[in-house]
């Protein structure tokens, strides 16, 4: 008995898929140790002229696989013949600090090949204070016509922007800073350093903003600090601390450190002038 050809060619699809899949974590798992920037192109290689229920297949496989993976996932994907070979994708892209619309047109060559004509990112109700973050990068990337660069940049602007949250949370728990948006100049977060004892008595205000720097290729933190009046001796004491926020690549854990750090100075500081 013959198989179906389109269950033979969604098994082969399945496979390709899952082989991938495989593929990525491998890199995923050596990332912390090479600082490398693992690219989704899962997407694309989807998007050919093959029978519907294929295509259907395809993209619920890049949603599950892009959610798990980079923290991406795409809903409500649609597409649209323009002419010729020429599609557009539209799609609504979900992380859990950004949602946007995207629209992908494309030119298909063969089943395999494909040109990218145009990206265009359509944001609705962010935050001025992440539109500062992101807007500049997310424009150079659409002009580069490169959704890989965006789609990896997207992943990792999501994962630095949970862990600034986190940190930031549990410092506002425990009483040591208070914070609200910034809508100045790189955007992201005003953050008062105080005392534990008296939210007024702020030592030093930061601005932390989660940045793409071109130098670096990479989503960085990026630190202004400036001491209040009252905080002039606290941050001559620490500034070898204050100057370590300021360094490139800053890791998760040295992120940790350094807010634990800054705390640990603050306690020692109190106590030694109170």
């Amino acid at each position: 008995i013959m198989e179906d050809p389109e269950l033979i060619a969604l098994n082969k699809l399945k496979d390709d898929l899952i082989a991938k899949a495989y593929s990525l974590i491998e890199k995923l798992q050596k990332q912390d140790s090479q600082e490398q920037v693992v690219t989704l192109k899962l997407l694309p290689e989807c998007t050919d002229n093959i029978e519907e229920k294929l295509q259907e297949q395809c993209e619920r496989r890049v949603c599950e696989l892009s959610r798990q993976i980079s923290g991406i996932t795409f809903e409500n994907i649609d597409k649209k013949w323009l002419h010729d070979n020429i599609y557009k994708y539209t799609t609504y892209l979900v992380t859990k600090t950004l949602n946007f619309y995207i629209d992908l047109t494309v030119k298909l060559e063969d089943e395999k090949e494909f040109e990218i004509c145009d990206i265009t990112c359509h944001f609705i109700n962010i935050d001025k204070c992440y539109m500062l973050e992101i807007e500049p990068w997310i424009q150079n990337m659409t002009k580069m016509k490169n959704f890989s660069f965006l789609t990896s940049a997207i992943s990792q602007y999501n994962e630095q922007s949970i862990l600034r949250n986190k940190i930031l949370e549990k410092m506002v728990a425990e009483k040591y800073v208070s914070y609200k948006q910034c809508t100045d100049e790189n955007g992201g977060i005003l953050i008062d350093v105080h005392s534990t004892e008296n939210k007024k008595q702020v030592y030093l205000v930061f601005q932390w903003s989660v940045l793409f720097l071109e130098r670096y290729w990479r989503i960085e933190h990026h630190f202004i600090i400036n001491p209040e009046e009252i905080g002039i001796p606290f941050a001559e004491e620490n500034q070898t601390l204050l100057m370590k926020f300021c360094e490139p690549n800053l890791t998760k854990e040295n992120l940790i450190d350094l807010w634990n750090n800054l705390c640990l100075a603050i306690d020692v500081y109190e106590d030694k002038n109170h």
